[in-house]
């Protein structure tokens, strides 16, 4: 997948040396150096959503050059994995029933 020019890589694996982040083991990273994000092959449904959502965050933050305090980038994708589709589908709505009909 491109993002901003960069051609990011997902790939699902069980293999833990690939989840290790600071000695614990995650179910998905994001490997900037290598342009990668990896999901452990385990996941699925809501699970799979919240944590492809967080991952592509990081994605996105990394591809447009966000260099962050590690604590304010995870609040970041939390933020993102726990409400953006929320925020998209009531934007949607919103726009469905043409509330805004004179501002488009």
């Amino acid at each position: 997948m491109n993002v901003n020019g960069l051609n990011w890589k997902i790939k699902f694996t069980n293999k833990e040396s690939d989840l290790i982040v600071d000695g614990t083991t995650r179910l998905g990273v994001t490997d900037r150096n290598n342009l990668t994000v990896y999901l452990f092959d385990g996941l699925y449904g809501n699970l799979l959503r919240k944590v492809l959502l967080h991952e592509l965050t990081h994605v996105w933050l990394f591809s447009y050059g966000y260099h962050l305090d590690v604590g304010v980038e995870e609040l970041i994708c939390g933020f993102v994995d726990s409400y953006a589709q929320d925020i998209v589908f009531m934007a949607e709505d919103l726009l469905d029933k043409n509330i805004f009909k004179e501002n488009l």
